[in-house]
């Protein structure tokens, strides 16, 4: 009976969102000419990165919270920097009706229904997130991981 009790005390946490290090290969996230945070909806969240599977960074934050205060113009500058597209999703834009999206997005690893915390940086590569970085590792991780992609062959 005592062992009936540990599995379902230990099966909530097998199946929760948990943080895991990534490894794998980097991110080629899309040109960005104009060099700026793209502001979007989390329907764009959910098309582009969860159901079409390109590769893509989403900022989830707000002007009011002081991380995000110091994390937006660090993303800002590698926007303007590497040219690379980095969708800025304002915490105020997220409804009832459109949370949804984001929930389904990050499903899995890295949930945003179980935190709903700012700043979050979500680092989508085929369809599945990543990481979820904060103030703390986004910057370590674009640094590291992401690429842009120019257009180029070379």
């Amino acid at each position: 009976m005592k062992n009936i009790y540990r599995l379902l005390i230990v099966i909530p946490f097998l199946f929760s969102c948990t943080k895991r290090e990534y490894t794998g290969p980097k991110l080629h996230v899309e040109y960005n000419e104009s060099g700026a945070l793209i502001e979007v909806l989390p329907d764009d969240m959910f098309e582009r990165a969860f159901t079409n599977k390109i590769d893509s960074i989403y900022y989830i934050g707000d002007d009011t919270c002081t991380a995000c205060q110091k994390l937006k113009p660090q993303l800002s500058a590698w926007c303007e920097t590497k040219k690379g597209a980095i969708y800025y999703i304002p915490v105020n834009s997220i409804t009832s009706e459109n949370e949804h999206y984001i929930i389904d997005s990050t499903v899995g690893y890295y949930c945003w229904e179980d935190k709903k915390v700012v700043p979050t940086v979500y680092f989508f590569m085929q369809g599945e997130v990543i990481l979820a970085g904060d103030s703390s590792n986004t910057m370590k991780f674009l640094i590291e991981k992401v690429d842009v992609n120019t257009g180029d062959l070379n």
